[in-house]
């Protein structure tokens, strides 16, 4: 079941004056500055640190940045689509016609990103 342009949405926790998971610490303001404009056209991408260059697999069309004061974090909120993606499926009944084939019953058995 192969789509495009799926909708995504995606939410970082960037922590204030404490390392982040590669160690490295994000001032407010530093935050504040990169997140606080529009990322609309920003690539979204895969790394999967075999290869030195990241794939390109969507982009970001709008984002948000709110400060949570008793976590002392930025939530930063993205939506944006992923170029192609579906699902996974066991076919149980077809049936051909003029048209092609059409599955008639299925079962998902994952769901997920491709290129």
């Amino acid at each position: 079941m192969r789509q495009q342009n799926i909708k995504v949405k995606m939410e970082l926790q960037i922590p204030i004056d404490k390392p982040d998971l590669n160690g490295v610490i994000y001032s407010k303001g530093a935050v504040e500055k990169a997140f606080g404009k529009s990322l609309n056209g920003i690539p979204l991408v895969f790394r999967d640190n075999t290869t030195p260059e990241p794939q390109i697999i969507g982009l970001i069309e709008d984002n948000n940045v709110a400060f949570n004061e008793k976590t002392q974090t930025f939530n930063v909120n993205f939506d944006g689509f992923v170029m192609y993606g579906g699902a996974d499926i066991i076919a149980n009944k077809i049936s051909h016609s003029k048209s092609g084939v059409c599955v008639e019953d299925f079962k998902i058995i994952s769901i997920g990103l491709s290129q």
